[in-house]
């Protein structure tokens, strides 16, 4: 592994949450550059270790006492080790997610609306420790896009169980207040996991026209009466 004297993050796209350095080579005297809007978090075998806030920092057996103890509880001895380094980003970063739902079944024919929705979130990474543990440690994560990916399917997966537990009925009647409880928890689950959700908008909810009218009281019965006709012709 190359021997690294200088780490530094510098092609911080708007929205890339981190930035992941595989296994180097450092050694006591090699300079970390962590820059205003950043952290950087040394990690080794699965754990986030040392965190480092913006500034220039000579690697010293000081400031780096987690990754130290490890490192010598594996009786490796010297002044080069071997880590990696994860540089996490403080800004504001959006991610976008939509997908597909079916309401709860209603009436006689168990009938079950597909729903569209689309929508985004805005977060921060609030603890960078948890954040690095949970994602790049437990989840594995490789970069931003399984970060985002892996968050996209968090509200995703809740948006579809909450329509689920609706009838067609219920959900356009109350659209508005079942989404607000939808997306209110989502900050709570957000923290932990080291981020904060600043802002969640549902921007589009598509209700087809054929759910519309069968939440209707005389839309559900006129196709009740189409589905037990349309039954009847098929069975001998």
């Amino acid at each position: 592994m190359p021997l690294i004297n200088a780490i530094q993050w510098r092609d911080v796209d708007e929205d890339e949450l981190a930035r992941r350095f595989p296994e180097v080579s450092l050694r006591y005297g090699s300079q970390l550059t962590v820059m205003e809007n950043q952290w950087g978090v040394f990690f080794k075998d699965g754990k986030a270790l040392d965190v480092f806030d913006p500034g220039r920092h000579t690697i010293t057996s000081k400031n780096i006492p987690i990754l130290i103890d490890i490192v010598q509880g594996l009786g490796i001895i010297g002044d080069i080790f071997e880590c990696e380094v994860i540089f996490v980003n403080k800004s504001q970063a959006r991610v976008n997610f939509g997908g597909r739902a079916y309401s709860a079944p209603s009436g006689q024919i168990q009938y079950q609306a597909e729903i569209g929705f689309h929508g985004y979130m805005i977060i921060k990474i609030d603890s960078p420790k948890l954040f690095v543990t949970e994602f790049f440690g437990n989840r594995q994560a490789s970069d931003t896009e399984d970060v985002s990916r892996f968050l996209r399917g968090f509200v995703i997966e809740r948006i579809m169980d909450s329509f689920a537990e609706h009838d067609i009925s219920s959900l356009v009647r109350n659209l508005n207040e079942i989404t607000d409880k939808i997306l209110s928890p989502i900050n709570d689950d957000a923290k932990r996991i080291g981020i904060k959700v600043l802002d969640t908008l549902l921007e589009g909810v598509d209700i087809p026209e054929e759910a519309r009218r069968f939440a209707s009281g005389m839309g559900q019965q006129a196709m009740t009466m189409q589905y037990t006709r349309e039954t009847a012709e098929v069975l001998p």
